[in-house]
């Protein structure tokens, strides 16, 4: 069952897609105060505003909300109507490298051709993994279903054709879940395998620090020279690496994708992963756009940029 927090960050979700922009802070509480059951009165009197406010800014949100949803909300249906939208929404699981392909509600599109230059990730399907490191890692008890996307995922790396990954979408749709289950059946194909979460706020520098091994020699600041290393890191050795809840370093009620202040470095991490052709394999949890890896959208078609494609 999903808690107060998860149906408000469905909520804001859903009305980004559709509009643009995230719930205000008022909307937010008065979403929360009805989830736990409190009158607008109540709600007024804690946010400092008349009832009557209270009232039209929540006759506006139910309206956003409704329209965002294509069916009708209120302050009784609310919760089980957001709650559905867990299932029913589209989250997106993009691939990136030489080849980026979509999928989108289980439909499958046709990928550019493979290039002739690209590596090969797996070299020996008998290769012992030498360091693992999943004690970040949430447990994910029974996992059921996404059977089409475990079995395109591991085709597509086991091939070396895809070396970066991104899963897009709302939270509690299984992401972390998806990734952790592709890891069992991969990770012996790589000598590191490796999950870390930005949920903490991590520097850059202390994920690359705590990434990277061995990781002697580390330059101890986030400037372009400790990128490099990394660089070559997963160049010269094939690391498995998640990095999930990546949306916690953007900044909330804001443009989707603007990164706190302090964690702008991280988009030149996200650019160089999105350019480099390498040996390694890393996987991207968030559950808001990434700039520096999102593609060009059009309204009705399916499109590429270079090698790259995206449904629309």
């Amino acid at each position: 069952m999903l808690n107060i927090e998860q149906i408000i960050e469905i909520a804001d979700n859903q009305v980004f897609e559709h509009q643009g922009q995230h719930l205000n802070d008022l909307q937010r509480a008065i979403l929360e105060g009805t989830l736990q059951g409190r009158t607008y009165a109540d709600i007024a009197k804690e946010q400092h505003h008349s009832e009557k406010y209270i009232k039209d800014s929540a006759s506006k949100l139910w309206k956003s909300l409704s329209q965002a949803v294509g069916k009708k909300v209120n302050k009784f249906n609310v919760k089980s109507t957001l709650g559905r939208c867990t299932f029913s929404s589209k989250g997106r699981c993009s691939f990136s490298s030489t080849n980026i392909f979509t999928i989108n509600s289980g439909n499958l599109f046709k990928e550019s051709a493979p290039s002739p230059e690209n590596h090969e990730i797996i070299h020996k399907q008998e290769q012992i993994t030498s360091h693992l490191d999943l004690k970040d890692a949430p447990e994910i008890g029974d996992f059921y279903g996404r059977k089409v996307e475990l079995s395109l995922l591991q085709q597509k790396i086991l091939q070396g054709k895809c070396n970066l990954i991104t899963l897009l979408g709302i939270k509690g749709i299984g992401k972390t879940a998806l990734a952790l289950k592709l890891v069992d059946h991969i990770k012996e194909n790589f000598e590191f395998v490796i999950y870390k979460s930005l949920k903490s706020l991590p520097s850059l520098t202390q994920l690359i620090t705590e990434t990277i091994y061995p990781h002697d020699q580390l330059i101890p600041d986030n400037s372009p020279h400790q990128l490099s290393q990394f660089k070559k890191a997963i160049e010269k050795h094939s690391y498995l690496i998640i990095i999930d809840d990546v949306n916690y370093i953007f900044s909330k009620h804001q443009v989707s994708g603007k990164y706190q202040p302090g964690y702008e470095a991280y988009g030149n991490l996200f650019k160089l992963l999105s350019t480099t052709k390498h040996r390694s394999c890393l996987i991207i949890n968030s559950s808001e756009e990434i700039r520096e890896l999102s593609l060009p959208r059009s309204p009705t078609s399916l499109r590429s940029r270079g090698s790259k494609w995206d449904l629309n």
